[in-house]
Formats: structure tokens, sequence, C-alpha cells
């Protein structure tokens, strides 16, 4: 997956990404912008969070919150997805990023911030 990192910390995918999920096909297309998992900077010398593979977790779990998804999820299920990704890595801030998703996310699920490239 091919991904842009812009000068804010934002991100946007330079191809689509496909994936499954319920036992289809998904795709978020090219242009998807996102802003990855939000943490602390003083944090991000323990997990960075613009970093392969987690940045390509970070922006499914966006696109999942985001009202651009084209299919029905939960944000439990969102979560879900992300935590499951994690866990492939057996990283220990798996149990952290879940936790924060779960405490935080809420304000965030199913609306568009406003993204602004460069």
């Amino acid at each position: 997956m091919k991904i842009d990192i812009l000068k804010n910390n934002y991100c946007y995918t330079l191809e689509d990404l496909t994936y499954e999920y319920n036992w289809k096909e998904q795709i978020i297309k090219k242009g998807f912008y996102f802003n990855g998992w939000s943490i602390p900077r003083l944090m991000w010398s323990i997990c960075h969070p613009l970093l392969q593979p987690y940045l390509a977790y970070f922006c499914k779990h966006d696109y999942h919150y985001s009202n651009k998804c084209t299919y029905l999820i939960t944000r439990l299920e969102a979560d879900q997805v992300l935590l499951w990704d994690l866990c492939k890595h057996n990283k220990a801030f798996w149990i952290s990023a879940y936790i924060s998703v779960r405490l935080f996310g809420k304000s965030h699920f199913q609306k568009d911030l406003p993204f602004k490239k460069g």
C-alpha cells in the first residue's frame, strides 16, 4: 500500500487499498485522507503512529470511522478490526491502542475531519 505522509502528519492513499471484511472484498479509494493514530508526540519514540504496517491498519480504522465507508460497520466492530490487525504483529502497544480508541474515538465515529493537503 502506498501512502503519502504530509507535513502536517496527515496521510492520504496513493493507490486503492483492498482488504477483506465480512468475507467480502472492500476498497479504500485512492486519495483517502486520514490522520492515523492520534497520540501525543512524546509517545512517538515508543510506537511511531506513521510507520508501516501500522499506518495501513490506522488507515483502515479511520476509513471505518469516516462517513466515506461504503458498508455498515459499528464503532465496536471498527475497533475490533484494528485490534485484530495489531495483534498479528504481537506488539506491546496494541492494548493501549485499543483502549485509547475505545475511550476517545466516539466523538470521531462517522464524521470526517476537515483534511487539508499540504
